[in-house]
Order: structure tokens, then C-alpha cells, then sequence
């Protein structure tokens, strides 16, 4: 079974070609480990539809960020602490909501 979005490969792959060197440090995570680096527990590692990711030249993370956004990631961040990764989400915001939201109220679909 594959566990990683394959539009999430798709789009980090444009990103190592436009940026060179790119070090993923987080993508899909079991609930167990999820758990352990302190993850909340309705994080989109679970689905595998979001990576943390570092670039060798750190004074164009924005620009990557900027990049990101303009190439279909949703959900682009800088992280808050230490401004030296980009979480990145390949899913539409929407549709994650959507989705968390029909798991978490276990709303039958329409």
C-alpha cells in the first residue's frame, strides 16, 4: 500500500529541481510515531499529504515558501521557531477540512 500522496512527490521533485538540494524531514507518519515527535493527532503526516523540508541554501527558504504556494502546495508555512523548514500540504485546504471534518463528527457523506 502506498502511503504517500502522489501529487506530494510530484510537487517536492519540482521543488529539488528548481532549488537543488532539498532534505525532507518529515512526510508520512505512523500514529505511533506521530505521537512521539509530538504531533496533533489529526495531522496531515497521517495522510501522507504533507512533508517538512529544509533547502541546502537556507536565505531562500521564502522564496521557496513563495515557490511552493505558486506551484499547487496548499498550506505553506515557515515553521514559527527557528524559520529553517517549510511545511508544505499537496492537498486542497478544502478538501482536508472536508475530510477532518466528516472523520471527526462521523458524518455520514451526502
Amino acid at each position: 500500500k502506498i502511503l504517500i500522496d502522489e501529487k506530494l512527490v510530484k510537487l517536492l521533485q519540482k521543488m529539488r529541481d528548481k532549488f537543488g538540494e532539498i532534505k525532507i524531514s518529515s512526510a508520512y507518519r505512523t500514529a505511533t510515531y506521530n505521537r512521539q515527535v509530538g504531533g496533533v493527532s489529526n495531522s496531515q503526516h497521517l495522510y501522507g499529504i504533507a512533508a517538512d523540508v529544509t533547502i541546502k541554501d537556507n536565505s531562500r527558504l521564502l522564496e521557496a515558501a513563495q515557490y511552493a504556494e505558486k506551484i499547487g502546495f496548499t498550506g505553506v508555512g515557515l515553521d514559527d521557531k527557528y524559520q529553517k523548514f517549510l511545511h508544505m500540504l499537496s492537498l486542497l485546504q478544502l478538501f482536508f477540512v472536508l475530510f477532518w471534518l466528516l472523520q471527526f463528527f462521523s458524518v455520514p457523506p451526502i
